[in-house]
This record gives structure tokens, C-alpha cells and sequence, in this order.
């Protein structure tokens, strides 16, 4: 997966704000190379996590498809400056549980 998308190896590296703790999200951005990622470091599940993130280089709608996990999840959309207001990440996510997301327009 790694040697598959550029994006994890290197990029841009943006932090998003999780409403559940225990919960890490980040967007990696190199070039068209769009990925969601997203971790649950915790014992428990971990239900109706939303994601938001103040900035970014992306705009406009993308679909989302599950490369690592398992899953459908609903477009998210990204405002003029890049922002990301409460996505509704619409699975409980299992303890431990990992998911990498591409974004495509």
C-alpha cells in the first residue's frame, strides 16, 4: 500500500480534529494523491466520530474508497479554504480498528 500511493511516504501531512479522543485522523496530500487515515488507539468502540479540519489544499466533493478496512462511506466535501466541519464518520469503529481512505474527485 505504502509503495502504491505516494502519499504515504511523504507530502503533506494534515492533523484533523477528532470529537472522540482516542481516535487519530489525518489527510496525506501529495500531488492528486489524496488519503484519509484513520485509527482507533483504543481498548473500546468508538461511535459517531466526526472529523473536521480547519485548512487544506483540497475544495469540492470527493468520493471515498477503502483501501485498507472495510467499509462505504459518504462523499466529504471541502469548502473554499479547504475546511471540513463535522464529517459523520458513519461506522462504529472496533478497538483497535484502521482504515486508509482515498479521496477522488
Amino acid at each position: 500500500l505504502r509503495n502504491a500511493h505516494p502519499a504515504l511516504r511523504g507530502g503533506e501531512y494534515l492533523p484533523l480534529s477528532s470529537s472522540c479522543r482516542q481516535v487519530y485522523a489525518v489527510l496525506r496530500l501529495l500531488e492528486e494523491d489524496a488519503l484519509l487515515i484513520i485509527a482507533n488507539f483504543s481498548r473500546g468502540e468508538q461511535e459517531a466520530c466526526t472529523f473536521s479540519i480547519e485548512e487544506s489544499s483540497l475544495e469540492g466533493a470527493y468520493q471515498l474508497e477503502t483501501l485498507l478496512g472495510s467499509g462505504d462511506f459518504p462523499p466529504i466535501q471541502f469548502d473554499g479554504n479547504g475546511a471540513v466541519t463535522a464529517y459523520l464518520f458513519p461506522e462504529t469503529l472496533k478497538p483497535w480498528e484502521q482504515f486508509v481512505i482515498q479521496l477522488t474527485k
